[in-house]
């Protein structure tokens, strides 16, 4: 039994519409490398970015980059006058939110958040030092026009997008 030719030509424009969809989504915004989290400790100063390459975005368009942390860590106090350190965890959430004009797919953001550690320490005759950052949830998100990117932080520290 053969098809008529009526159904075989639907049944061919529909596959040729099929087809020239598909490379509207490959135009999505995505990362190519990355995104990857950097979370580090410099004294009483938490040092926060993101960096990885974008693809799929417009050229000469703001993005707007959105980023939340919830995380914990822990501040060790010392006192120079030979009293015990003690430590003690702290809650640290922020959001972080700023627009650029990408000159390329490339994003290094970093953010400098000090005194996180301020008024953990009995007094100023401490020294508070951040000794370590156990991150709760990171999300990120990037916008462009009405296109948008959004990015978890998974158990293993790699962002799922």
């Amino acid at each position: 039994m053969s098809m008529p030719k009526s159904a075989a030509l639907v049944s061919s424009l529909l596959l040729v519409d099929l087809v020239a969809v598909t490379p509207a989504w490959a135009a999505d915004i995505h990362f190519v490398a990355g995104p990857t989290l950097i979370l580090e400790a410099d004294g009483d100063e938490l040092i926060v970015g993101i960096s990885g390459t974008l693809d799929g975005l417009k050229k000469h368009e703001f993005v707007e980059l959105t980023f939340f942390l919830l995380a914990t860590h822990t501040v060790m106090c010392a006192n120079f006058g030979g009293n015990e350190p003690t430590s003690k965890e702290v809650p640290s959430d922020f959001s972080i939110g700023f627009q650029l004009l990408l000159e390329s797919e490339t994003i290094d953001a970093l953010f400098e958040i000090p005194d996180v550690a301020t008024g953990v320490c009995p007094n100023s005759n401490w020294t508070a030092t951040i000794e370590d950052i156990d991150v709760t949830l990171a999300e990120l998100t990037i916008t462009q026009g009405d296109e948008s990117l959004e990015c978890f932080l998974d158990e293993d520290g790699e962002f799922l997008c």
